[in-house]
């Protein structure tokens, strides 16, 4: 009885493993043919079941080749800790060795993407994918990690190939909707931005994150919008207001690891899409011109012809510049009115010069009515804006006659002969080497103020003698006596 009992043991043993064997054959081919239709997970799911019913054994040839291959595809899917396990019980001992390292790398890269650190991070994750390309979340952290550091374009590129790899995924969606949010910032109901994130919303209805940010989103158009109303409505200050404060709704100082907590911190900083600063930089411009006022025109106004002065070739475009460079010249004007500070002449005379040079390669289609007569305005604009230049300059170098005057302390009608006398007596109060007084400095700048004046007035009255007066045989000392070397002939 005991013999039988042992045989039947037997028997039963090897139906069992033959059976075993049949399942694990019939799931082997399953997994090869899913991996071969790039089904990645599905051939690591199917070969689950018969694996975990061998455990650590081996399971022969069959076996070994269905660990390897399982191995492989974890090792493509970032599993590394669990292909770690199947190289060790089928004694890969090299790929072990290999899967352990990535996965502690793994770990490292995680704690370096919750942390902000991205140059780590983004190195890191440059290895891992050339064991794991098929792993979407190591594009996300990278591609998170890029959007963090404000390269767009590999931002871009990571998240379009994670979305490839999982169409579904919520973080993905995200990440897309924040690129291209950057990128174009249309804010209509057709910008692909707000299209990523009606999918994540879809896909996700319970994401904070991608709840929050279409929110954001929503309340940075409405902002807009209402600014543009009370613009139209002629509530400027009001509309001043709006504009700015959908400038505060965006952070474009960029990211310093050292002030940023983490990850989800820094992927909140949004940065302004160039296209949407431009609108709102356009309509403070416009507000600051309106309101009348010099500060805010000269600082709004200059940064949207900065924004779009280079390389800028469509005429619309070149137009907005100008009449910013136009607004930005009268703003300096009224400064040096109000101050009379040379360096707002200076300024406004270069605005100005710059807007005449870009107006010129403003091409107007004969057909496009509305900007060949927006064309026309501003070369009027342009023409009032010289004389209002021409007219300061010429009050200017008056001004600075007068001031050489007084520093002499002769009157602008002092002949040649009264401007040497003056200068002889002040020269000699003033002169370093006889001056009594206790500031030797002050004595050195008040002498050279003194001889620069009488240099500048008196080569000013010898042009004039020479041109009306010795040309024309009447040398004499009457004529001197006429010499007014503010009033040219």
């Amino acid at each position: 009885m005991a013999v039988l009992f042992v045989i039947l043991l037997a028997t039963m043993a090897a139906s069992t493993t033959a059976l075993a064997g049949r399942a694990l054959e019939s799931c082997y081919q399953t997994a090869t043919r899913e991996a071969r239709s790039g089904q990645y997970e599905a051939a690591i799911a199917a070969l689950g079941p018969p694996l975990s019913t061998l455990g650590r054994q081996s399971g022969g040839a069959l076996g070994q080749s269905a660990r390897t291959l399982r191995g492989r595809l974890l090792m493509l899917t970032g599993k590394f800790a669990s292909a770690a396990k199947d190289w060790k019980i089928i004694y890969k001992n090299d790929l072990f060795a290999v899967a352990v390292e990535l996965a502690a790398l793994r770990k490292k890269v995680m704690g370096w993407h919750r942390a902000a650190n991205c140059g780590k991070a983004i190195s890191a994750v440059h290895e891992l994918l050339r064991h794991a390309r098929e792993d979407p979340s190591l594009y996300l952290l990278r591609g998170e990690c890029y959007f963090i550091t404000r390269d767009l374009t590999a931002a871009h590129a990571d998240a379009s190939v994670a979305l490839s790899l999982a169409p579904l995924e919520p973080r993905a969606l995200l990440l897309l909707a924040r690129v291209l949010y950057v990128g174009v910032g249309d804010l209509g109901p057709d910008d692909p931005a707000v299209r990523s994130m009606g999918k994540c919303i879809r896909v996700a209805p319970d994401s904070s994150e991608c709840v929050v940010f279409y929110k954001w989103l929503q309340g940075v158009n409405a902002s807009l919008t209402k600014a543009r109303g009370l613009e139209e409505a002629g509530e400027h200050a009001e509309a001043v207001a709006e504009f700015k404060s959908v400038l505060e709704r965006h952070d474009d100082t960029g990211i310093d690891t050292e002030t940023v907590n983490s990850t989800r911190d820094a992927l909140q900083r949004m940065p302004m899409p160039r296209s949407l600063r431009a609108r709102v930089i356009h309509g403070l411009c416009s507000l600051s011109e309106a309101l009348g006022d010099s500060q805010a025109i000269v600082h709004w106004c200059t940064q949207l012809a900065m924004q779009h002065q280079h390389g800028e070739k469509d005429p619309a475009e070149l137009i907005t510049t100008v009449r910013a460079l136009i607004y930005t010249s009268r703003a300096h004007m009224h400064k040096h009115s109000v101050s009379s500070n040379r360096q707002d002449l200076t300024t406004a005379s270069e605005c100005h010069s710059n807007a005449r040079a870009l107006l010129g390669d403003v091409e107007v289609e004969d057909d496009d009515v509305s900007l060949g007569e927006e064309l026309r305005v501003l070369q009027s604009l342009l023409s009032n804006l010289q004389h209002e230049i021409d007219a300061a300059r010429a009050s200017a170098e008056e001004a600075k006659q007068e001031d050489l005057y007084s520093i002499l302390g002769v009157d602008r009608h002092a002949t040649l002969a009264e401007l040497k006398s003056a200068y002889r007596k002040l020269a000699l109060m003033w002169h370093p080497d006889k001056y009594e007084g206790d500031d030797p400095e002050e004595a050195t700048a008040k002498f050279l103020e003194i001889a620069r004046a009488f240099e500048i007035l008196s080569d000013a009255a010898r042009r004039w003698h020479d041109k009306t007066c010795l040309h024309t045989g009447c040398a004499h000392a009457t004529c001197v006596a006429l010499i007014y070397p503010h009033r040219p002939p």
